[in-house]
């Protein structure tokens, strides 16, 4: 399963990184949105998983542009923006989840593994935002 991971904290973004390489994973991380973007339109990806807080796109702006392009894949959002307004934003606006910072690592992996339990990663090739 390929992975592309976007977070633009350094410690976090090895962090996850790296567990998810332990469990088996192939990661692509990068900082911003428009890097995310960029490798979305051109690799193909099992999952997204996508901060928010972002420098220039936000996670939002990144999840408008992936339903504009037709880039279909889905979206996990983890993200220290934890109101109900911004979940239901995150949701809404496509991702088919949204964890909260600070999270719990095993639970973070159990929701991972549950959109290739799911087999979402394969029905988005079908699945129109």
């Amino acid at each position: 399963m390929k992975i592309l991971l976007v977070e633009d904290e350094p410690r976090l973004n090895d962090f996850i990184c790296k567990g998810l390489e332990q469990q088996g994973y192939t990661v692509d991380a990068v900082t911003t949105g428009s890097e995310a973007l960029s490798l979305a339109a051109t690799e193909s990806y099992d999952l997204i998983i996508l901060d928010v807080m972002l420098p220039g796109l936000s996670g939002f702006e990144v999840l408008e542009n992936l339903k504009k392009f037709e880039i279909k894949v889905p979206v996990i959002i983890v993200s220290a923006l934890n109101s109900s307004e911004r979940v239901i934003e995150g949701l809404d606006k496509g991702a088919i989840d949204y964890i909260k910072k600070p999270f719990d690592f095993g639970e973070f992996l159990a929701r991972v593994r549950a959109v290739t339990r799911k087999g979402l990663s394969r029905s988005f090739t079908n699945f129109r935002i």
